[in-house]
Parts: structure tokens; C-alpha cells; sequence
């Protein structure tokens, strides 16, 4: 590893080894570290707060997600939130990206969305289906699925 790399390296964040309950929840930096953010960027801070200040689709979306917060944050699922959000933002289409792993819990989602009144659109990961080994996997570790998926792709090509 090259110098500046480490050099950088030491300068990335690493907010999850910090209990930003006594630091920057409250406007503090965190002294004792030396890649805190709030002390290495302050000016990331004020640019932040002059959007805050002026752009109103900022503010809008800020004063609603604090409502929700307030109504419902550990109270409410995260899906509740996130309908009360788009609801609150006077949403009427929402987008889902999902891993093929994961469609019938987005189909599940999906249709309590739809029962909220949203129109709902949607892209699998697996959209396009380029294989694996097309941007270097090598066949080694695809997954069994992987492999069946591209023998029969290949199938259907031919």
C-alpha cells in the first residue's frame, strides 16, 4: 500500500466506532478522533445548513420527515414511515429496486403500497441478466443458480 493511501485512509470516517449520542447528535465533534467528520469538514456542515436555508424542496422534505419522526420513530415499522413519508410528500408512484433474492417479500411490499393508493414501479437486479463471468467472476464462484442461469442462457442463445 502506497503512503498516501494510508494518508487517506486514516482521513475516511468511522462514525460506527463513536457514541454519536454525546457528540454530534448534539453539535459536537468528537475530539478524541481525528477523522471525525464534524471536525475535518466543518465546511460540508455549512453547506448543508445554506440548502436547509434555500432550497425548498429541502425544507419541505425535512419538515415532513421530522413530523413522521415524531409521530411514529420506534414506534412505526420502517414501511410505515416510508408510506407516511410519500403520503406527507404527496407522492403518488414509488419506485422499488430489489435483489431477485428478495421478490416475494418486494412483491409483499409492493402490494401494501398499491393498497395505500401508490402506483408502483419496479427493477430486479437481475434486469439485463448479464452473466457473471462477462465481467470477470470467474465460473469458480458463481452459485449453482448462477451457473444453471448461464448454461441455459447460453441454451437459449444458441
Amino acid at each position: 500500500m502506497t503512503l498516501r493511501y494510508e494518508e487517506e485512509k486514516e482521513k475516511n470516517p468511522t462514525c460506527h466506532q463513536c457514541n454519536s449520542f454525546k457528540h454530534c447528535a448534539i453539535g459536537r465533534a468528537n475530539n478524541k478522533k481525528d477523522n471525525c467528520p464534524m471536525k475535518i469538514s466543518p465546511e460540508i456542515e455549512k453547506e448543508a445548513l445554506a440548502l436547509y436555508e434555500k432550497d425548498d424542496f429541502v425544507k419541505r422534505s425535512t419538515g415532513i420527515a421530522s413530523i413522521i419522526e415524531a409521530k411514529g420513530y420506534i414506534k412505526w415499522p420502517r414501511l410505515k414511515d416510508t408510506i407516511e413519508y410519500a403520503k406527507g410528500m404527496d407522492y403518488n408512484m414509488l419506485g422499488l429496486a430489489f435483489c431477485i433474492g428478495l421478490h416475494a417479500e418486494t412483491e409483499q411490499i409492493a402490494n401494501i403500497l398499491i393498497d395505500y393508493g401508490f402506483e408502483v414501479v419496479s427493477v430486479c437486479c437481475k434486469t439485463g441478466c448479464v452473466p457473471k463471468t462477462k465481467v470477470g467472476v470467474p465460473e469458480d464462484y458463481l452459485t449453482m443458480q448462477s451457473r444453471s442461469k448461464s448454461v441455459t442462457s447460453a441454451v437459449l442463445m444458441n
